[in-house]
């Protein structure tokens, strides 16, 4: 039967006292006729979550109950119809006894999908397919097999901020549950990184998220078998029971097995509280906080720039206001300390809420150079917030194989973890490799030729190390020679000092690795991350977590919580980290691969580690199926080229390749190419060459070596700057002219040396 709930404006003779809320929101529950769901019965221990099923816009509610069933109210106008059969999409559904669900975007296309926790602690999973809903079993459903409790209660929430919904679940147990989004997967978080271990606030718990102190992150409500709603405030990832007068819902009686829902009920722009109850009832609680408005918040972001062209950075796309209402980009600095600002207008010059930056570098921005300007953002009441962009000039990264890539003869079987460091004591970088055969092998530097190092010559021949052991080589005692730390499958160190060329293990409490553990496949990394002058450790393991023990005198210990820079940041699966200064700014950096063969990069700015956003150094990289890094100055350039472990047993090899830009002013200027000490030049076709842009031929010079039958003239190759090409003996490029289209060798534009 189609029936229709409605409510009506207050009277004069029922209105209610307001309160002003700073830190606590304020409900009422609102009854009868102020409820637009009084008298209904949905069935017993109904559980409500909202999400909109019918792809219309607004918020519907799905609600379970005892049963197993599940009922639709559609969102009209003022109040919720409920579906008949034929209208409710999850209609015939029948999950079995105490059917809770919940609503989220888990596959990533955009639309809600429904997963319904039941008695028997199973999560089904119903994919959002557009115009139905379809149940997704075994492999396809990302729960399965997933043992949550008895009456698992679940609701999404994004916990580490990284923009996509994980799952938190409550039981009857009364504990709490985090499943971690891995793109494709949910990872459990448990122990001391899972922030609601140990709390326990009585039988049956029922979650959900609600920003309720309006600071930016998600904060949680509990319902309990009691009908208690308890109120947990996030604080910078860590939740504090709000208690007494600090809880909004203390006193407030909704019935016993309190399971609430947040979402915008009466249409006045903040969030209410709609909770089920074992009788089949649902509570309505009314939010009539006065809204304090806080002024729009600005967040710092660092840009990475691959070439010297203008770049068109969207710098609101970060930035945020906490009642939700649009910002404008008002200012910014046009002058920067190097390079220039200029506002694109998106074609709509008089909205200020859609515009972007474009950012020009300086002349020859090249790789280790940096450039930083500020702008100022405002909301709809003209509160301010202002932001600096720092721009960074990344390195080229390119791919060598064959009889370019040193290593290209390697091949150690499976799972390579490569480590550089000198082994020898004859001042160059020897090879270390792990391997899926629980052994380390040797690879000796013969003036930049790696030859093995077999049987007893090799100092780790016939130890059982760990499988597939990750490795990094540092001075770990101070004596001046490479020792080696090894991470096991088990999340473990173990750790070899070197002895004039004999490695021994260190064990027990001579072992200052021995009480660490990161639960499995541990894959350390050494560097001077606070900036203190000794080297700290880093360790990624199996989950795509890293745990970071910071160097204290000799004794390492571990930062956890909102004092671990690395908290939140999750890369997949098999984080493989290493540490270097890969923008030259004297601060060590951190690049993570991953079982994808993706390279992260995050950057070091005081402490704080972001994610390079714009030109990523690696973006377009394909490191190899899991990709272990780490990062040399192999070819003696002055900087570091990257080498690559993958799971087939061989090593890739990716130069540091920038190439060199030109940029001709109104003066007189020559450019020199084919010199190794100006030009990037160096037999690599057009992998490498040098790029000038706006040439004068009235007074610019170019500079080649050699004489004027040796190089040719043509037609920029496919896929690179637009230009005149300068080849040397047909194949190998030079250089690209921009500017002039009439270059000939016999005119005064080229000498010849």
């Amino acid at each position: 039967m189609l029936f229709s709930l409605q409510w009506k404006q207050r009277t004069q003779s029922n209105q209610i006292l307001l309160k002003l809320a700073m830190a606590n929101p304020v409900f009422i529950k609102q009854d009868k006729i102020l409820n637009p769901f009084n008298g209904v019965d949905v069935g017993a221990f109904a559980s409500p979550v909202f999400g909109d099923l019918n792809g219309d816009g607004e918020d519907d509610v799905l609600i379970g109950n005892q049963p197993g069933k599940l009922q639709s109210f559609r969102k009209d106008g003022d109040g919720f119809t409920k579906e008949k059969s034929t209208d409710n999409p999850l209609n015939g559904v029948d999950v079995g006894s105490n059917a809770a669900p919940a609503m989220g975007d888990l596959d990533g296309d955009g639309d809600e999908d429904v997963f319904i926790g039941n008695s028997k602690g199973i999560l089904e999973y119903f994919r959002n397919d557009g115009d139905s809903f379809s149940e997704q079993k075994g492999a396809d459903n990302p729960f399965n097999g997933v043992a949550v409790g008895a009456n698992a209660t679940p609701t999404r929430v994004d916990l580490d901020g990284d923009g996509d919904e994980d799952v938190l679940i409550g039981n009857s147990y009364g504990t709490l549950q985090y499943f971690r989004n891995d793109e494709d997967s949910f990872t459990e978080v448990t122990g001391s990184e899972n922030p609601f271990e140990g709390i326990n606030i009585g039988a049956a718990i029922s979650p959900t998220i609600f920003d309720g102190d309006g600071d930016g992150d998600e904060d949680v409500i509990l319902g309990n078998q009691k009908g208690k709603l308890k109120y947990f405030r996030n604080d910078g990832g860590s939740f504090t029971q709000q208690k007494g007068d600090d809880n909004p819902f203390q006193g407030i009686k909704v019935g016993k097995a309190a399971a609430p829902t947040v979402f915008e009920i009466d249409d006045d722009g903040d969030k209410d509280l709609l909770v089920g109850n074992e009788k089949g009832q649902l509570k309505y609680l009314e939010n009539l906080t006065i809204d304090v408005n806080d002024p729009p918040i600005a967040t710092n972001e660092s840009i990475g720039i691959a070439d010297n062209n203008p770049t068109t950075i969207d710098v609101l796309k970060n930035d945020a206001d906490p009642e939700g209402e649009a910002i404008s980009l008002i200012e910014f600095a046009a002058n920067t300390t190097g390079g220039t600002v200029e506002r694109d207008e998106n074609e709509t010059p008089e909205d200020l809420t859609d515009d972007q930056l474009i950012y020009t570098p300086p002349t020859d921005f090249s790789p280790n150079e940096s450039d930083s300007f500020t702008y100022t953002i405002a909301d709809p009441n003209n509160q301010t917030a202002t932001a600096t962009v720092n721009v960074f000039a990344i390195p080229i990264f390119v791919e060598r194989d064959n009889e370019l890539n040193p290593f290209n003869d390697i091949d150690v079987g499976g799972y390579a973890n490569p480590a550089f460091g000198d082994l020898d004591g004859d001042n160059d970088l020897d090879l270390l490799i792990g391997d899926d055969h629980r052994s380390i092998q040797y690879f000796r530097n013969d003036a930049g030729t790696f030859t093995e190092v077999s049987g007893s010559d090799n100092p780790f021949d016939g130890m059982d190390i760990a499988r597939e052991p990750s490795l990094v080589i540092n001075d770990l005692d101070g004596d001046g020679d490479g020792d080696v730390l090894v991470g096991d499958e088990y999340g473990n160190l173990k750790y070899f000092r070197n002895y004039s060329g004999t490695f021994v293990q260190i064990t027990g409490t001579d072992n200052p690795f021995e009480d660490i553990n990161v639960s499995r496949d541990a894959s350390p990394a050494l560097g001077d991350l606070d900036g203190d002058g000794d080297n700290d450790l880093l360790v990624g393991d199996f989950f795509g977590d890293l745990s970071y023990f910071r160097n204290d005198g000799g004794e390492f210990i571990e930062l956890t919580g909102n004092n671990n820079p690395f908290r939140g940041i999750n890369v997949s699966r098999d984080a493989s980290p290493t540490i270097v200064d890969l923008n030259g700014d004297g601060n060590d950096d951190v690049v993570i691969g991953n079982d994808f063969g993706k390279l992260k990069y995050f950057q070091n700015d005081q402490g704080t580690f972001s994610q390079l956003k714009g030109d990523k150094p690696f973006k377009e990289l394909d490191g190899g199926e899991e990709a272990s890094p780490v990062m040399i100055d192999l070819d003696g350039d002055g900087d570091d080229d990257l080498i690559v472990g993958v799971v087939d047993g061989t090593l890739k090899y990716f130069e540091n390749n920038p190439l060199q830009t030109f940029s001709s002013n109104t003066e007189v200027e020559t450019f020199v190419l084919g010199d190794s000490t100006e030009s990037f030049y160096d037999n690599k076709g057009n992998e490498d060459y040098s790029l000038i842009e706006n040439f004068d031929s009235s007074q610019d010079i170019i500079q080649l070596k050699g004489t004027a039958a040796e190089y040719q003239l043509g037609t920029s190759p496919s896929g690179l700057p637009e230009g005149t090409a300068i080849f040397l003996n047909g194949t190998e490029l030079m250089g690209i002219v921009q500017g002039v289209d009439d270059l000939t060798f016999e005119s005064d534009s080229f000498i010849f040396v």
